[in-house]
This record gives C-alpha cells, structure tokens and sequence, in this order.
C-alpha cells in the first residue's frame, strides 16, 4: 500500500494514521473451508490445494499435513526440518506437529 501511495497523486493529508494496525484484510476461502472447496479431489491433491493457501501447518489442515509427508517419507525433507524445534511444543497449540517434525 506504501508504494502505491507513494506514487500515486491522491491527496492523503486528511487520513489519520497510526503507528498500529487495527485492520484484518482477507481475500478468498478461508483455510478452514478447503475440506468442502476440495470435496472432490484426493487427499493429496487437496492437501497440495491447502499448502498454496499456505497452510502446511495451520490447524485446519495439519492432519493433511501429516499424512502427506508419512504418505510421500517427507518428514527428512530439508524443508519440513527447519520446523523441528516446535515439536516439543505441547500438542494443544500444534494438532500433531510433534510427529510430522519427528
């Protein structure tokens, strides 16, 4: 938004700003509807659907999460190691988190 602003000749003088956001701003399906928008596709087609929402570990979808990298032997993978320090956060905060990153 800063660089749209920056460029544009709108007369922002008269906003108010301030130093904290107080907006929430979302575009599209929320992660939590991706069981019902992908109804139709396999598990880990919709589980692919869900993580270019990116929500590989969001708890609406860390079941699909889970059974994709045991399905495909991922847990290793370079890109789900770097999360391995949150597996020893209690279960209640992350949906089986401890055994995707195990």
């Amino acid at each position: 938004v800063g660089a749209f602003l920056i460029t544009s000749i709108i007369d922002v003088s008269s906003i108010d700003w301030t130093p904290t956001e107080n907006t929430v701003l979302s575009i599209g399906h929320p992660l939590s509807q991706t069981d019902d928008i992908y109804k139709d596709l396999t598990r880990v087609d919709r589980t692919l659907a869900q993580w270019s929402f990116g929500g590989y570990f969001h708890p609406d979808v860390i079941d699909d999460t889970q059974t994709l990298l045991e399905e495909y032997d991922l847990q290793d993978h370079g890109e789900f190691k770097r999360f391995e320090s949150f597996s020893s956060l209690p279960p209640s905060l992350f949906t089986r988190l401890d055994k995707v990153t195990k």
